[in-house]
């Protein structure tokens, strides 16, 4: 399997064919039964005439007496073969088209007659995008499958704005992209062992909007806030087995495609440099570069509980420097062979979520060594993450959630604060997400705040939206993103100052 590829850049032009569904009207036919009058002599008794209603008609046989043969009857036993299973089709499609579009309305004009990236104008329509996703389901027989994803987007709002505006990097990974998603084989080697192979997702602890134990996928963090973390998960090539026993599940995995997040790149409204980052050094897939995991899970009486190791590599690269003078790396760069590597770690963690009534309590724990730093280039530190949170769904349709991290860097050295490291001791994120069902289940309401920072001064993110069931296939939606960048030692949100913006969203599946 071979890591993704995304579409060259260029204009292109995108056709969607609607298929119209046509209804049928049953007709219930009835008529009324003939009826059947019978006079019956003046002289004749009430018995006989009651009598008369058991007799058959010339050419009928006399039903049987229903008191008279019950046990027979209840002793009978069905003749005949039973009616087979429906037969399940060997290839199913499904998947979506989605139309999303978003408007800046925070950004400011950039300076006249000045190139790319500080001449662009992202003022306005930020986003003008069609997506398609296929997913095909082949049933092989058995309990064995196999699942094709795949998915592409064209979006018209650089052709809209005018290309010669944007840089190739922008244009490279925000105009156009296709790639294959979830390709995989999986089935049951035995009642209690599982095997899946190929690319996949496999979702780690019990945290629902921030990642602790929760490292094997990479995740799309090229528009943040837009997505909720569950849709934004990219999926990696493995081979998985899972073995089942009593309330247990143990889960090994070998990751064979190296893989990291999608982010920001030079030129676009959230990256947060006028300068291009250093080179990025990709491991090669496979061989030693293997990531492993391991996992242990169960459902047990009122929680449950889940133990992980993995061995793997950081997605978060470190710098290093190759050559020159480490005093003048950065002023300006360039002036020194620099290159970002990631850091090969061990993580060892736990889950567990506990139910009591209305409330869902939860906590997450890891602790991860190996960690690599421009600034400490002899050593290798340690960190503890460390996660409690809770959600109370006592409201009808309705889900009041929080969760907040404490990410400890062991042995810490005041230098690592200093760039390009920019790391502190201590790095605090909380999420308030309220989430309800209205108007019959219809509605869906999200109001998602995340915080850094104890007191918020690291920066915020705030996510306020609604999407409406129009009809089961189809649905509209549309909010508003809210950047603050705090004291500008986040990066991703020192990106998305000035970047405040409004997006809709309809989508039709099949």
């Amino acid at each position: 399997m071979t890591p993704d590829e995304r579409a060259a850049p260029g204009p292109a032009r995108l056709g969607a064919g609607w298929l119209g569904v046509a209804l049928a009207a049953l007709l219930l036919l009835g008529g009324a039964p003939d009826s059947v009058w019978a006079q019956a002599k003046e002289e004749e008794n009430l018995e006989e005439v009651l009598s008369g209603f058991d007799a058959p008609k010339e050419g009928e046989e006399k039903l049987p007496d229903f008191e008279e043969n019950f046990e027979e009857l209840d002793k009978e036993e069905p003749t005949g073969e039973p009616s087979p299973p429906e037969e399940q089709p060997f290839w199913v499609l499904d998947g979506f088209i989605r139309l999303d579009t978003s408007y800046n309305y925070q950004q400011k004009a950039p300076p006249p007659n000045t190139p790319p990236p500080a001449g662009t104008d992202f003022r306005g329509l930020s986003k003008l995008r069609l997506a398609l996703r296929l997913d095909n389901t082949f049933r092989l027989g058995g309990t064995w499958k196999a699942f094709i994803s795949g998915q592409g987007f064209y979006d018209y709002a650089y052709q809209s704005n005018g290309r010669e505006m944007y840089t190739s990097e922008v244009l490279e990974v925000y105009e156009s992209e296709a790639e294959a998603r979830d390709v995989y084989v999986a089935g049951s080697i035995t009642d209690s062992l599982d095997l899946k192979v190929g690319r996949q997702i496999v979702v780690w602890g019990k945290s629902d909007n921030i990642q602790v134990t929760d490292v094997l996928n990479p995740v799309d963090n090229r528009e943040p806030g837009l997505v909720d973390i569950a849709d934004i998960r990219l999926p990696v090539t493995m081979t998985r087995l899972d073995y089942f026993f009593g309330s247990w599940q143990l889960t090994a995995l070998a990751v064979h495609e190296i893989r990291f997040s999608k982010n920001p790149v030079y030129g676009s409204d959230f990256f947060p440099s006028p300068f291009r980052l250093p080179p990025e050094v990709i491991p090669e897939d496979g061989g030693d570069n293997t990531e492993y995991g391991l996992a242990l899970d169960a459902t047990l009486a009122g929680f449950d509980l889940a133990f992980y190791a993995a061995r793997f590599f950081d997605d978060a690269p470190h710098t290093v420097l190759l050559s020159g003078i480490r005093e003048t790396c950065f002023l300006p760069p360039g002036s020194c062979g620099l290159e970002l590597r990631h850091s090969r770690l061990t993580m060892g963690g736990a889950a567990i979520n506990v139910a009591s009534g209305n409330w869902l309590w939860k906590a997450e724990g890891a602790h991860f060594s190996g960690l690599e730093f421009f600034n400490l280039p002899e050593r290798t530190l340690s960190r503890v993450d460390l996660l409690v949170g809770f959600e109370y769904s006592g409201i009808t349709d309705t889900t009041l959630s929080f969760e907040a991290v404490d990410r400890h860097l062991l042995d810490f050295d005041p230098v690592l604060e200093n760039p390009p490291d920019s790391v502190l001791e201590d790095i605090n994120q909380y999420v308030w997400a309220y989430r309800a069902d209205l108007l019959r289940q219809r509605l869906h309401v999200l109001a998602l705040a995340v915080f850094f920072g104890g007191e918020a001064e690291k920066g915020s993110l705030q996510r306020y939206s609604a999407t409406y069931d129009w009809f089961e296939a189809f649905s509209v939606g549309g909010g508003v993103v809210i950047y603050s960048p705090g004291d500008g030692s986040n990066f991703l949100l020192q990106g998305a100052k000035d970047n405040d913006r409004l997006f809709l969203e309809a989508k039709l599946s099949f």
